[in-house]
């Protein structure tokens, strides 16, 4: 068994080849998993298991010069319960099957869109190569090869008729190798349980009455053991202000149910069955505007433009509010 009660993360942007200086005006991001458990079990039969649990998992926007009211990216609609837990069973004996199951519980993401992009930019900037590239590398290396291996190409001649008489002589004494029976493969099972998860993309992160868009579900469940499933229960769609969050829902999107199945198991059939319950879309002129005002913002985010512009369409969105 091993315990940990706090592992955390943070992201730091600072200039090139400059010292950081202050620690709290260059974080970007902070990631922490609180009282995170590991247990594992091994038996002398060679069967094994394993079991990660995490009590809370939470993002954070620590950003300083920028106010963020929605400073919590990822919480948990539940506190109560444990938000992340993983297992994973291997049976011991001749057959061997896998049984890996995660649970997922309650948890809830809220995006702003300036968030999203600096995340973006800071990982596109650490992955970014300054070097020449690999394959104008190989060219080189392949070019200095050539010459050389055909210097060496009229010594190896002669060898290589010799140790070809060499491999045959030695095939040829040397009994054949009886072959070894064949393992079965392992059965691999899996399962993935989320509940009550919540997608929140903010309008105007700047007011803490900004109007958002809210993407919910009360249940995604995805399993594999003879046949491939997915199910999804009551997801759907609204719009909502943040600061009454429970009673300023207006539907854009009825709650539906999902089924997918798809059985593989004979060789050469498949077969694939869809279940959709009816969806009802309820879109109005404000939603509309509201969606082509968070749209403009992403377009001028990821252009790059650090000036604020106000585009008609957000102009009008303001005006009906």
């Amino acid at each position: 068994v091993f315990k940990v009660s706090t592992v955390g993360l943070e992201m730091i942007i600072a200039k090139e080849d400059e010292p950081v200086g202050d620690l709290e005006a260059a974080s970007l991001s902070k990631f922490s998993l609180d009282d995170t458990t590991v247990k594992l079990r091994m038996i002398s039969d060679g069967s094994l298991e394993s079991e990660f649990t995490i009590q809370s998992f939470t993002i954070q926007d620590s950003r300083s010069r920028e106010i963020n009211k929605f400073r919590k990216i990822m919480t948990s609609l539940n506190p109560k319960v444990q938000q992340f837990m993983a297992s994973v069973t291997i049976s011991g004996g001749k057959e061997r099957n896998l049984i890996a199951m995660v649970a997922f519980d309650s948890p809830r993401f809220i995006f702003a869109l300036d968030y999203v992009f600096a995340i973006q930019e800071f990982i596109s900037g650490g992955l970014a190569v300054n070097g020449p590239a690999v394959s104008d590398r190989l060219i080189d290396a392949s070019e200095e090869s050539a010459g050389e291996s055909d210097v060496d190409s009229h010594r190896t001649d002669g060898k290589s008729k010799l140790l070809q008489l060499q491999s045959r002589t030695k095939a040829s004494a040397q009994p054949e190798n009886t072959a070894s029976p064949e393992q079965p493969p392992m059965n691999i099972a899996f399962r993935v349980n989320v509940v009550d998860a919540q997608i929140i993309l903010i309008a105007n992160p700047l007011s803490s009455s900004s109007e958002a868009i809210v993407l919910g579900t009360k249940q995604i469940l995805m399993s594999q053991q003879h046949a491939l499933t997915l199910q999804l229960a009551e997801m759907g769609m609204f719009l909502c202000r943040m600061d009454r969050f429970e009673h300023s829902r207006l539907r854009i999107l009825d709650d539906f149910s999902l089924m997918l199945s798809m059985d593989s198991s004979q060789p050469s059939l498949s077969s694939i069955q869809v279940d959709v319950q009816p969806l009802v879309l309820r879109l109005s002129l404000r939603d509309i505007l509201l969606a082509l005002q968070i749209f403009s913002k992403a377009s001028e985010l990821s252009g790059g433009d650090e000036k604020e512009q106000q585009t008609a369409s957000s102009e009008k969105a303001k005006q009906l509010k």
